[in-house]
């Protein structure tokens, strides 16, 4: 039986640990500058009504309104950034309505036609919320639109908006 040289073995563990010590610092893209230079879809203006805050006494018949409640707390709306960013929502059960289906969620760029880059978010996701740091985005202004379902498949969805300079 031949002895492999300790050099080989020494440089076979190097390479194979590699992946494991990787800068996992570094930044996550969602969106490519491709999917970025696609044309915007056209919108047409709804007009809705400002939300008041919750009334316990209020009639919830409309099931539209008891889905899950999307909270966006970062990030900030209307700010401009120039850097990386870090994106957080949480997902809450409504107090009418039924647990979240966290396997409901979709995540849609909107562009020309939807994509859906739910896939490249559900690595941040964890229990009832998305937590990522340190998100590169081209430049440019960039929509998207969470929907989510509870249990009884009742959905939500709300937009939001990335500003980057």
């Amino acid at each position: 039986m031949k002895r492999i040289p300790i050099v080989f073995l020494i440089a076979t563990l190097v390479l194979w640990s590699a992946p494991i010590c990787a800068d996992t610092s570094a930044p996550i893209q969602w969106i490519t500058e491709k999917e970025a230079a696609l044309p915007i879809k056209e919108t047409k203006e709804v007009k809705t009504d400002d939300k008041q805050p919750f009334d316990p006494y209020e009639d919830v018949s409309n099931t539209e309104d008891i889905g899950p409640i999307i909270k966006i707390e970062k990030p900030e709306e209307n700010a401009m950034y120039k850097d990386l960013i870090d994106i957080l929502v949480r997902f809450e059960k409504h107090p009418f309505g039924e647990p979240i289906n966290m396997d409901s969620l979709k995540i849609v760029y909107q562009k020309l036609f939807g994509i859906d880059i739910t896939d490249r978010v559900r690595p941040h996701i964890n229990g009832n919320h998305i937590d990522a740091q340190k998100v590169k985005f081209p430049k440019g202004d960039h929509e998207f639109e969470i929907i989510i379902e509870d249990a009884n498949e009742i959905e939500t969805s709300k937009f939001f908006s990335v500003h980057v300079d």
